[in-house]
């Protein structure tokens, strides 16, 4: 069984350096710092005591919150992801964001719609 698991754990190895972009492993390696920052804070936090716990609160949480952030952005910046995201000039647009905003570009009505629409036809016309 273990020679099962030490398999498994160089094939990993190999598929992951010889596959993997730069610009994710350097995610990667951060996701592995902020990782071992929480697990580490949670561990001294087991260890000595809470004593000052929002401070342990507040270290922790904020270990959470960038290690969401950086997975959101290694999800973006993934080559196989391309198709996913819209990349234009202000940054990536979310599908969600994107399908919403073609609609609300799509009922909107232009501007003399919508000026026609604040005043009743009937006051129109001369």
């Amino acid at each position: 069984m273990s020679n099962s698991v030490i398999s498994v754990i160089s094939r990993f190895l190999e598929e992951y350096t010889s596959t993997t972009p730069n610009k994710l492993k350097v995610v990667d390696a951060y996701l592995l710092y902020i990782l071992l920052t929480g697990a580490l804070q949670f561990l001294y936090c087991l260890l000595v005591g809470t004593f000052p716990f929002n401070s342990f609160l507040s270290g922790f949480i904020s270990c959470v919150g960038a290690f969401i952030l950086a997975v959101c952005l290694r999800i973006q910046i993934n080559p196989q992801n391309k198709g996913e995201f819209l990349h234009g000039p202000k940054g990536t647009v979310p599908p969600p964001l994107r399908r919403s905003r073609q609609r609300s570009h799509e009922n909107s009505p232009s501007r003399h719609d919508a000026a026609s629409d604040l005043v009743p036809r009937s006051h129109c016309q001369l």
